[in-house]
């Protein structure tokens, strides 16, 4: 496992990219993890049309839901299954459900207890 958020966008580039091509062009099924600590390689990483899945953690010290959304957006635009996991507040899951489409998303959500479940669920429509 490589830790990506140490590293630049120009250093992601010439060392960590092509061992990334090379292992997706191996795995039909393969798919990328990301915290959003490192939210500065995106456009990088989806330079390997070989990845095909991307899996992102909002993370608590990572940067508010709101300047994470963009990115997941991006990721969509690509036509890429996104994964997005992490806990979330109700107006924070309303962001990102009136942000991103439907098709090929998959929310992860971390909750505390059955009473935050409840208040999740009523907004994710489920």
């Amino acid at each position: 496992m490589l830790a990506t958020a140490v590293y630049s966008p120009r250093l992601y580039r010439q060392f960590v990219q092509p061992v990334d091509r090379m292992l997706a062009r191996h795995f039909e099924s393969n798919f990328i993890h990301l915290h959003s600590t490192s939210m500065f390689l995106p456009e990088a990483i989806l330079e390997v049309d070989e990845i095909r899945c991307y899996e992102i953690n909002n993370d608590a010290l990572g940067p508010p839901v709101a300047q994470l959304v963009p990115h997941l957006r991006k990721v969509q635009a690509r036509g890429k299954p996104l994964l997005v996991r992490g806990s979330f507040t109700p107006e924070e899951l309303r962001l990102v459900m009136d942000s991103l489409e439907p098709r090929g998303l998959f929310l992860n959500i971390m909750v505390r207890d059955t009473a935050e479940t409840e208040a999740l669920r009523r907004i994710a429509g489920c």
